[in-house]
């Protein structure tokens, strides 16, 4: 990491961030920033608002006719392309014609729908029909907006065979008249040049340029959107020039234009150390301070550019900033600079050593687990922004990778203990690494002295009979069914599979496993939509490879694998009472000083949780009933009457 790099992570207070470890950290209160967002955004407010609104002498006041066509429309929308994308734009163009002729609309739904399906045309490139459309329009009386104006002037000019690529006099000179108009605003810029760039192919540096010619057609005084002044840095950063980008980056005074421009350099294989001391070093010049999604784009170019030094380094100061609390983004990244660290130290040539400031995956997945239980306030139910289903993917796969089986055991269980839904791409993670390490074994049978570790796995009569060509993909589907491969374990019966990714099963067994089919387990087909996965199958063939790693034990197999599993899950999932939890987010306790009672506590809050679901249930079955009678006017549903001095009033 360079030297103006770690500079500057010291401006921002990030000090002691390379060489930073989880005991020495003192957790802050992040959520401080959400609590001042919740206070200002009073319901109170928001409902006197909408009231104010909704008054019969307010011209503004939303309407249900509104709603309607803006629903309509959005449909219109949907439609449309979705028959570009499988179908053909004739087939769009004869659809929005008819779904036009059909509606006896007003005459600004009309005109909405034109402007809208116009654009839909010209970002997937049909030409001619856009045209046709735009046409339609005309002869139906309407007077099209500046901005379809000027896209149908730029799609009219860069069609025309005498058009010159490399020079923009021409594009400027057409569309001046109709980007100086006051009614021509930002959001007809960007989508002006967002036609221009992917639909038309004009160079990044032309469209930066038109940008820039459109602020000064509009006075010195001229401040870009956020959403304008965002394309114009990435449209700079496309063409090349870095020091413009930043240029206008700190016209914005905050931090997504350097983010937009980072992820872009990243994403082109151009970041470098270099440019990440450039951006910094002009963002303290214009004293913006970097948020959670700067750091986190910061720390995945890293990643991508493998200095995972720097990666941690950055994943450190995050950890100092008071203001800023990890998310599952950050942690997906580290798990990969952890798989690279790894990787890189086990090169039989030219190893890499793991920087000093490398943090082991038990490590990082305990730390996101911590602050999971820091958003949710010890209810590890609750959702929360640290922890997704796809981090827990990676973090499994890196496990299984490592193999450590153990770890990856626990993992697999955070998707029943969190209530989040594993992806298809789950079970291939983990039975396609255990069939892969059983290869290496038959791979390498000769290096192992002794009982290996696919002996214990599969027994020594089936590793006897397999070969390492026999290891295949097609696999997956018995080892997932039997939780072996080479015949059905004696002790189980174990019905064959149906075709719909359900094993066959008798209707009084409902709980039977759901897996995927072996299809969508290897990509090969698309994973069904609200897909609900069953994890059984994993968790017994896990259980079976972390018994094999086992040598000796006098326990029975239950036992010994809840021994095992049972210690790692509390270094792992560390639990926390809802008091220190708090404590911690408010600073008044750091992480060495929580309570003994947490386990207990969170016990209790469990069942009190569970208790307060069932009431709420019988609560909602209650109001749905009144709801009902109401309907047929059979009685008055009085829950909704609030007095003045009721609480639920602002609400």
């Amino acid at each position: 990491m360079s030297a103006l790099l770690r500079c500057a992570l010291r401006t921002y207070d990030y000090r002691n961030a390379l060489f930073m470890t989880s005991r020495h950290v003192t957790f802050y209160l992040p959520l401080r920033l959400a609590s001042t967002a919740l206070r200002t955004a009073d319901p109170s407010a928001r409902v006197g608002a909408h009231a104010e609104s909704s008054t019969p002498g307010n011209s503004n006041a939303p309407t249900a006719g509104r709603q309607n066509a803006g629903a309509k429309l959005n449909h219109l929308r949907f439609m449309v392309r979705r028959l570009l994308k499988y179908k053909s734009a004739d087939d769009a163009y004869g659809y929005f014609t008819r779904q036009l002729a059909s509606q006896a609309s007003g005459r600004e739904f009309v005109f909405d729908a034109y402007e809208r399906i116009i654009l839909v045309f010209l970002r997937t490139g049909h030409f001619n029909h856009a045209e046709q459309i735009y046409e339609d329009m005309r002869s139906a009386g309407l007077y099209s907006s500046s901005r379809t104006r000027a896209i149908m002037h730029a799609v009219e000019l860069v069609q025309s065979p005498d058009y010159d690529h490399t020079s923009s006099d021409a594009l400027f000179e057409r569309l001046t008249p109709t980007i100086s108009l006051p009614s021509f605003t930002d959001e007809g810029m960007r989508a002006l040049v967002d036609v221009l760039q992917h639909a038309l192919h004009i160079s990044p540096a032309i469209c930066a340029e038109l940008i820039e010619h459109y602020q000064d057609l509009h006075g010195d005084e001229k401040e870009l959107s956020p959403e304008l002044l965002d394309t114009l840095v990435r449209c700079h950063g496309e063409s090349g020039s870095i020091d413009a980008a930043l240029l206008h980056a700190a016209e914005a005074a905050e931090a997504a234009p350097y983010t937009s421009l980072l992820t872009l350099l990243s994403a082109a294989g151009r970041h470098s150390p270099a440019t990440a001391d450039t951006v910094l070093s002009y963002m303290a010049a214009a004293h913006v301070t970097p948020d959670l999604p700067f750091l986190n784009a910061l720390l995945s170019a890293a990643v991508r550019a493998k200095d995972f030094g720097t990666a941690f380094a950055v994943y450190g100061a995050i950890l100092k900033a008071p203001t800023i609390m990890p998310d599952a983004f950050t942690f997906s990244s580290l798990f990969k600079a952890a798989q690279g660290v790894a990787q890189g130290r086990a090169a039989r040539t030219n190893p890499v050593p793991a920087p000093p400031n490398a943090r082991s995956p038990r490590l990082l997945f305990s730390e996101m687990m911590l602050f999971h239980t820091l958003n949710t306030r010890g209810v590890r139910r609750r959702r929360s922004p640290a922890v997704r289903a796809s981090t827990l993917g990676v973090a499994l796969g890196l496990f299984m990778r490592s193999r450590d089986y153990v770890a990856a055991l626990v993992a697999l269980r955070a998707f029943r203990t969190l209530e989040l839904k594993p992806h298809a791409k789950v079970f291939r993670t983990v039975a396609a690494t255990l069939l892969a390490h059983v290869r290496l074994e038959l791979i390498h049978g000769e290096e192992y002295d002794g009982v290996r570790w696919a002996d214990r796995f599969l027994g020594a009569d089936v590793m006897s009979r397999l070969s390492p060509g026999d290891i295949k993909h097609e696999l997956i589907d018995e080892l997932l069914r039997t939780g072996t491969i080479g015949g059905v374990p004696a002790e189980e019966n174990v019905p064959e599979r149906g075709g719909l990714g359900k094993w066959a099963r008798r209707p009084r067994e409902p709980d039977w496993p759901r897996v995927p089919r072996l299809a969508v387990i290897l990509g090969k087909e698309p994973e069904p939509r609200e897909a609900k996965w069953d994890i059984g199958p994993l968790e017994r063939v896990l259980g079976r490879a972390v018994l094999a790693t086992l040598e000796e034990y006098t326990y029975s197999d239950e036992e010994a694998l809840e021994l095992v599993v049972g210690d790692a899950e509390r270094t792992l999932m560390p639990t926390m009472s809802r008091k220190s939890a708090v404590d911690l987010m408010e600073g008044r306790a750091t992480v060495g000083e929580l309570d003994d009672d947490a386990e207990v506590e969170e016990v209790e809050e469990e069942d009190e949780e569970n208790e307060e679901v069932a009431k709420e249930r019988i609560r909602q079955r209650r109001r749905i009933a009144r709801r009902r009678k109401r309907m047929t006017g059979t009685e008055t549903d009085t829950d909704d009457v609030c007095t003045d001095e009721s609480p639920l009033k602002p609400l």
